[in-house]
């Protein structure tokens, strides 16, 4: 490679330089802003040395062909759009334009150029400042936006965030669901626990906070759980309903474990034994029964474990004054 030529040294055609242009030779130098001038045939015929430091290429290889070889091919289009209201004057007073230039390992860095036309000597200058940083950060952004997005919208939960003082900025689908609000009706409006027809709810809620512009924010991932609860209720009363018949039955009834261990004995079954539920509970339901029926019916019992029988009836002799201590 060759060194690339001083910028005072290598004045664009048809500019004088200054008797103090040694200071702005050094500033131009310095800079790590790429400065260019262009002619008509779009010949970088002047360039500062940051060009070689961000993307490799010297000045001499800069000269050599139009600028547009090192554009991104998709952005072709819009700099021909922007070179034409340049040179027309109709750009405005500071044009500025992003694009992508090629470096000289083959990858590409995102730019802003700003651009000045000086008819006189039909150049064009250029300032271009690298923000490959910043689109990268943008596009993380973005990205990052749209899992966001996919996840609140694939499920069934109520996401929510709001500002500090309670105002909806995101609602999602699950929300529009659960409150019967859209979101174009709930955004800007403060969170409350109840839907758009007025009725309260029961809700399970899981609560995060995070900022935006410095301002406190938090997001509620919300679940409607009034179907959990109803179903609550509604074992509650059968559990209540066969506490009832369970231990309200003149007949003797015990609940076993599928290993014969008693669980349950109700009132009637006490009292037939003279043992407590306590003192029965956690008994093998062989030692209830006397030792000359002790495992007659485990065939049966068995059948009934595996499904082959849902029902079955015997006569057998209990020994309860027998049982040993626990």
């Amino acid at each position: 490679m060759t060194t690339p030529t001083p910028a005072a040294s290598n004045p664009p055609a048809g500019i004088t330089l200054a008797a103090g242009d040694a200071l702005a030779d050094r500033m131009w130098a310095m800079t790590h802003d790429l400065l260019a001038v262009a002619g008509p045939d779009r010949r970088l015929t002047w360039t500062n040395p940051a060009w070689r430091s961000l993307l490799g290429w010297t000045a001499d290889e800069l000269r050599a062909g139009s600028f547009h070889r090192l554009l991104h091919p998709d952005d072709l289009a819009s700099v021909a759009s922007f070179e034409r209201d340049v040179l027309a004057g109709s750009a405005g007073d500071r044009p500025q334009t992003e694009l992508r230039l090629r470096a000289r390992d083959g990858s590409y860095r995102w730019l802003m150029f700003s651009a000045s036309y000086s008819a006189a000597d039909a150049l064009v200058f250029f300032c271009g400042k690298d923000i490959t940083e910043r689109k990268q950060n943008e596009e993380e952004l973005r990205a990052a936006e749209e899992r966001f997005r996919a996840v609140t919208a694939s499920t069934r939960d109520g996401i929510v965030s709001a500002d500090r003082n309670g105002r909806i900025i995101f609602w999602n689908a699950g929300a529009e669901a659960i409150f019967g609000l859209s979101a174009t009706e709930a955004i800007g409006r403060p969170l409350t626990g109840v839907r758009a027809d007025g009725s309260e709810f029961p809700l399970e809620l899981s609560l995060g906070a995070w900022s935006q512009d410095g301002r406190c924010c938090f997001t509620a991932v919300l679940r409607d759980v009034s179907e959990r609860v109803r179903d609550w209720h509604a074992l509650r009363q059968a559990e209540e309903r066969f506490a009832g018949a369970f231990d309200g039955a003149a007949v003797g009834l015990m609940l076993a474990a599928p290993d014969g261990k008693l669980l349950r004995a109700n009132r009637a079954l006490c009292d037939l034994s003279g043992w407590t539920e306590e003192e029965l509970a956690g008994r093998a339901f062989e030692e209830l029964l006397h030792p000359d029926e002790r495992g007659a019916d485990e065939p049966a019992l068995q059948a009934m474990l595996s499904g082959r029988t849902r029902r079955l009836a015997t006569e057998r002799r209990f020994g309860f004054a027998q049982l040993p201590p626990h």
